[in-house]
């Protein structure tokens, strides 16, 4: 039986990268993404840099890192977090810029020469869940978008695939045709 894995999914000695998820399958270590950051309309640097200082600051959680408030903190040297998310420094410190006018993040200053405390902040959590509509059974109403419509009806339309393309109308021109 030949394999048909592409290699580009392949270790160099022929092994997968991936397999398949199994019941006794252990995860590897994941970042934690919250779903609100989904709605969010910061970049995608902002989205994983708040999923790492997230991450980290349940390691500080564990290690009781509390201010004279109670409130958990992390130090996260700059240099360290471009080098784990291969970005420049510059780079994070606009995403930390972003987290912090988005309030999901507040720094304070450490003083001469001691380090900053970041303070991760989370929104509250809301009534209905994200995942709660999906385990309704039913996908859920949304109104319709201002878009060609390709002749069906615009009521109100179910989340789902959108309508496919009509491949068996073929209007070209003799022009259109050639490249």
């Amino acid at each position: 039986m030949r394999d048909n894995t592409p290699k580009s999914t392949r270790t160099q000695g022929g092994d997968p990268i991936a397999d398949y998820i199994r019941a006794d399958t252990r995860l590897p270590a994941y970042l934690p993404y919250p779903r609100f950051l989904l709605k969010m309309e910061i970049s995608q640097t902002a989205k994983l840099l708040y999923s790492l200082l997230l991450d980290r600051s349940t390691l500080s959680q564990k290690n009781k890192w509390l201010d004279d408030e109670g409130r958990i903190y992390i130090i996260y040297p700059i240099a360290e977090i471009a080098e784990i998310l291969d970005k420049g420094s510059t780079t994070i410190k606009g995403a930390l810029n972003e987290l912090d006018t988005a309030g999901l993040l507040e720094r304070e200053r450490g003083g001469f020469s001691a380090p900053n405390r970041l303070y991760v902040k989370v929104p509250p959590v809301p009534q209905v869940q994200f995942s709660d509509q999906l385990m309704a059974g039913s996908p859920p109403l949304i109104e319709p978008e201002n878009r060609p419509t390709d002749g069906q009806k615009t009521d109100l339309m179910m989340v789902g695939k959108p309508s496919p393309n009509q491949t068996t109308i073929n209007n070209l021109t003799e022009s259109q045709t050639k490249g």
